[in-house]
């Protein structure tokens, strides 16, 4: 699991298994370069740049959850979850 974050959490990402990788731009390519083979699945908790980084990252938009693109998920062919 990769799990963006700030620096200040690169810990707790590391301590729930995930490899921290800091949010921001060059985000795909510092992903990228985690997971040359691509990304899975995305959980998008952010929206804005980082549903676009998702759609980057992911061969399947049917594989982003985003908990608040709700409008957008529908065109892009994401999932949501509804709080």
């Amino acid at each position: 699991m990769i799990g963006t974050a700030s620096e200040a959490n690169h810990a707790y990402v590391g301590s729930l298994g995930g490899v921290p990788v800091t949010y921001g731009a060059g985000l795909v390519e510092r992903v990228q370069a985690l997971s040359p083979g691509g990304v899975h699945a995305a959980l998008d908790g952010a929206g804005g740049a980082a549903l676009e980084a998702s759609l980057a990252l992911v061969k399947e938009p049917g594989r982003i959850v985003t908990l608040v693109e709700h409008d957008r998920a529908d065109s892009l062919g994401a999932q949501i979850v509804r709080g």
